[in-house]
Parts: structure tokens; sequence; C-alpha cells
């Protein structure tokens, strides 16, 4: 079941980064009219996505 998230803030609120992060990271936000909105699945998804390719790229760090 999707559910959608209305405004910067309340997109703030769930994701707990700044408006400048999540446009900068690239998180899937869309214009509807005058406001944004996001679907909290492909919020998560993301997130899922960008923590794999950081855990990547240091994963070399950590192995002995």
């Amino acid at each position: 079941m999707e559910k959608y998230i209305f405004g910067w803030k309340a997109i703030q609120d769930y994701l707990k980064l700044s408006r400048q992060t999540i446009i900068k990271m690239g998180y899937p936000v869309r214009k509807l009219g005058e406001t944004v909105c996001a679907d909290s699945a492909e919020l998560d998804a993301h997130f899922q996505t960008l923590f794999r390719e950081v855990f990547y790229c240091f994963s070399w760090f950590f192995m002995v």
C-alpha cells in the first residue's frame, strides 16, 4: 500500500534530513502543484540504495 507524504516539513520529519540534503542526495520528491509529495516506499528504497553504496565503498576499509 502506497503512503504519500505531502509537504517539505512532513518529508523532512520522515527522513530526519534537511531539505537541502534531501535534494542533494536525489531522493524521489515530486512537485504537485504548489506543494511536493513523496511515496514513503520510494524514500525507504532510496535510503537502502544509498546505504548499500556507502557500505560497499567503505567495505574495503574493514577487510583484514
